[in-house]
């Protein structure tokens, strides 16, 4: 026996014709949306076609221009690397004193300086050398914590000074006190007779000794006075551009098809880097006297031109 639960108006039929026109409805809409694609990429290949079409003359035109820009370049390569090779060693003129200004700018006023130079190690470091004149084995040391602080400074080296401070040497036969001499002396004798003939042995002039050319009345440079000493000091700096372009090089490289850029003496310099802030003028770091004429105050004569 069976059972019918479904309610009388519903009906199978029905159903399979209602699916039957969607399916039908879906099928047309598919096509239609296909044909509809399919015509307009027709129409926008036929629109980049007829671009192409109007824009080929003007690139091959552009291609043409660009050729004969490049005969013409090639033509005029010679004048434009003389040109830049000229600018370049133009500009560098002022690289050599522009450095020295920046660091004499750090040069206290106890170190008397009577040269400086510039030698580039590479393309990015240079040293300076600098020979002058100094008093003190204290300002001898505080003169290498004051170039310490010129702006790239990495080493800073120095020669020349010979240690002449008086000190107290070792108690002998002949001196039980320890009387204060200088590097090189003997004991001075307690024995006044000894005395006089250790004084009478290193009798020295006294008063204007025209030594180093003070005094003289010529002009020219002055060398070191009683009581001070030559020395050179040498600064290793980082970032200065002060090689020299190279023309031999630059030129032989534009001869032979190569870059117009310099050889082994470098490019020419992009400049100076800013200096940071320098001591105050007339000032030192520590120690020896101050200086409240400048730098080189003294050094036309340390008062005794």
């Amino acid at each position: 026996m069976k059972l019918n639960l479904l309610p009388t108006y519903v009906s199978k039929e029905k159903s399979a014709k209602a699916a039957w026109f969607v399916s039908a409805i879906i099928a047309l809409a598919a096509v239609g949306a296909t044909y509809f694609m399919i015509q307009q990429s027709k129409q926008a290949h036929a629109d980049a076609r007829a671009k192409v079409e109007e824009l080929q003359p003007r690139a091959a035109n552009a291609a043409a221009v660009a050729k004969q820009a490049d005969l013409i370049m090639a033509s005029a390569r010679g004048i434009i690397v003389n040109a830049d090779l000229a600018h370049a060693m133009m500009d560098h003129n002022n690289t050599y004193a522009d450095l020295y200004a920046e660091v004499e700018r750090y040069v206290p006023g106890f170190f008397r300086l009577n040269s400086i130079s510039a030698t580039p190690v590479d393309a990015d470091n240079c040293v300076v050398t600098m020979a002058g004149v100094i008093r003190t084995y204290e300002d001898y040391a505080d003169l290498m914590l004051a170039l310490l602080r010129i702006p790239g400074a990495m080493t800073v080296s120095r020669n020349g000074y010979q240690v002449s401070d008086m000190y107290v040497p070792p108690l002998s036969e002949a001196d039980q006190r320890g009387t204060p001499i200088k590097v090189g002396d003997t004991n001075v004798p307690e024995d006044p007779a000894d005395q006089i003939e250790y004084f009478a042995a290193r009798a020295a002039p006294q008063g204007y000794l025209g030594v180093g050319g003070f005094g003289s009345g010529t002009p020219g440079l002055r060398q070191s006075m009683p009581g001070w000493q030559d020395i050179t000091v040498s600064v290793v700096l980082s970032n200065r551009h002060i090689q020299t372009p190279d023309p031999r090089a630059t030129l032989a490289a534009s001869a032979s098809g190569g870059g117009g850029s310099g050889g082994g003496g470098g490019t020419a310099p992009g400049g100076i880097p800013a200096p940071g802030a320098p001591p105050a003028a007339g000032g030192r770091p520590t120690g020896g006297p101050p200086n409240p004429g400048g730098r080189n105050a003294a050094k036309g004569g340390e008062g005794e031109e």
